[in-house]
């Protein structure tokens, strides 16, 4: 069985040119994630744990990119709020402590139109659900934690609202009409 990967990533990109004179063409992106990311996956996918890289002297990015530094990364996942949904500018932002719900909505850039003030999500780390109401005057006291994530949703179109009322009173009154008439035969 094969236990152990090779990549060959020593090549000058000549082809890719010019977009691989200043990043490796391993590390273009595809998507969200460099070429050779998605290569790594793949061989882990298959059961390779040990991984060798064969580079040359100008791809010190793929060697960076590799690098691992706990010390950030653990620290910076663990740090972030993410705000979703009907807000100006959806994102992620830096868990700050005595932040509220508000302040890291408008830290984004406030509510957009179509946000529905009175059903905003948080979802905890954990996988937790809570729903929170803006305008409530006796609002109920959520601790936003590093990790969380906060959805903002929408309102409801009254237009599709009202054509399905109408619709659904239509059928109703066929039904009941088709229940009298069955019943005189």
């Amino acid at each position: 069985m094969i236990k152990k990967c090779l990549f060959p990533a020593a090549g000058y990109g000549t082809r890719f040119l010019p977009a691989t004179k200043s990043i490796p063409k391993e590390m273009l992106p595809i998507v969200n994630k460099p070429l050779i990311h998605y290569g790594i996956e793949e061989a882990r996918r298959a059961g390779i744990n040990e991984f060798g890289f064969v580079t040359g002297r100008s791809k010190k990015a793929i060697e960076d990119y590799l690098d691992y530094a706990p010390e950030i990364e653990t620290s910076i996942k663990g740090s972030i709020i993410t705000i979703q949904g009907e807000v100006k500018i959806p994102g992620a932002q830096t868990y700050v402590k005595d932040y509220t719900i508000e302040n890291y909505i408008n830290s984004v850039g406030g509510f957009n139109d179509r946000a529905d003030k009175e059903h905003i999500l948080i979802i905890k780390q954990n996988g937790q659900v809570i729903t929170y109401n803006i305008d409530e005057f006796f609002k109920k006291s959520v601790t936003i934690s590093p990790g969380d994530s906060i959805l903002v949703l929408g309102k409801p179109n009254s237009e599709s609202l009202q054509i399905t009322k109408d619709i659904t009173q239509i059928l109703y009154q066929i039904a009941v009409s088709a229940g009298v008439v069955l019943r005189l035969f």
